[in-house]
């Protein structure tokens, strides 16, 4: 699990780092310790999050986070190791989704800035 700081200058503007995009590219779950209009940027753009496999919790409450990432970790920390490896399992597809849908985004936004005054 890897929890990223996520920033949003507004609501479409989003501002990015190598830690937004490492554990897409890695191939890992994440969650978001910041503002949470960051899960509807990734939907939005095509990813996939990982809220709902940790069902009970609500990562997208502004008021909360902190509180909810603690028990997300707690759950997760009480989880045996073949427990954790299922639910690895079952994230994969969309690990591996991510990881795909990364590097045609990521073609998408170099499109947008070599063509940035030509459209």
């Amino acid at each position: 699990l890897h929890i990223v700081g996520g920033t949003s200058q507004s609501r479409w503007n989003q501002f990015l780092t190598q830690i937004d995009f490492k554990p897409i590219i890695g191939m890992r779950p994440f969650l978001i310790n910041g503002q949470t209009q960051n899960y509807k940027f990734w939907q939005r753009n095509g990813f996939r999050t990982f809220n709902h496999y940790i069902p009970g919790l609500d990562f997208e409450q502004t008021d909360t986070v902190h509180a909810t990432l603690i028990d997300a970790i707690q759950q997760l920390s009480a989880l045996s190791s073949g427990e954790l490896l299922a639910m690895y399992d079952t994230m994969l597809p969309d690990l591996i989704h991510n990881r795909q849908r990364w590097y045609a985004w990521a073609d998408e936004q170099k499109h947008q800035v070599e063509n940035l005054f030509n459209e």
